[in-house]
């Protein structure tokens, strides 16, 4: 009569492990999941500020305070500003990246109705952060790092559109860098007050005479 108890108290044991460790298991994934969403509401609360303000005119308390969290709680995921921007650029959470990478080679429309979007909601804080590149180290690297993704976007964009000969279809490719930047979009938008609509009018123009025009 004792070995099918002893056997049943070992079969009961078990069952309790797996259930302990399934309980252990769950709490762990619910604390990395609430840990995770905590990160991207911080870093949502960054973007928010970073599209108000230039990024030299806000701190990490404020980001804190944005995010509901407290500035122990940035620093210990972040560890700082530089390290917040960071990770908000190579996370691609405001979504440009993504943007782009939905525009097909060789759709001019698509392509600046894209970036023409992307600029009204992002384009005046890209201006701010232009004008601190040559102050702030970190801000170097990020703009940097938006110049070569946007020269990248504009020859996979256009590839198709270019001329054969090398040092024509390079200084195609300039033109169209130029023709489809941030700071093109704000001489039409802010500067002279085009409408979008108006705004990718004259930019679709620049393109095609780019790529249609004699080379």
């Amino acid at each position: 009569m004792t070995e099918p108890q002893f056997r049943g108290n070992v079969v009961v044991m078990k069952a309790e492990a797996v259930a302990t460790s399934a309980r252990r298991g769950y709490r762990m994934q619910a604390r990395a999941d609430a840990a995770e969403q905590t990160a991207l509401r911080i870093m949502d609360a960054a973007i928010g500020l970073w599209r108000e303000v230039a990024y030299d005119e806000f701190t990490l308390q404020d980001v804190a305070d944005r995010a509901g969290v407290s500035l122990s709680t940035v620093m210990r995921r972040f560890g700082s500003k530089e390290g917040l921007a960071e990770a908000v650029l190579t996370s691609d959470r405001i979504g440009t990246q993504r943007g782009r990478d939905t525009v097909a080679a060789g759709d001019i429309d698509a392509a600046l109705r894209m970036i023409v979007a992307d600029y009204e909601s992002n384009g005046d804080a890209v201006i701010r952060m232009l004008a601190l590149e040559d102050r702030i180290e970190m801000v170097r690297r990020v703009v940097g790092a938006g110049r070569d993704a946007h020269s990248a976007w504009v020859e996979r964009v256009f590839a198709p559109l270019l001329a054969s000969t090398s040092a024509v279809r390079r200084r195609q490719t300039l033109q169209l860098v130029v023709a489809t930047d941030v700071y093109t979009w704000k001489i039409l938008r802010r500067d002279r007050g085009l409408s979008q609509r108006e705004a990718r009018a004259v930019m679709r123009d620049m393109c095609r005479a780019v790529v249609e025009g004699p080379a």
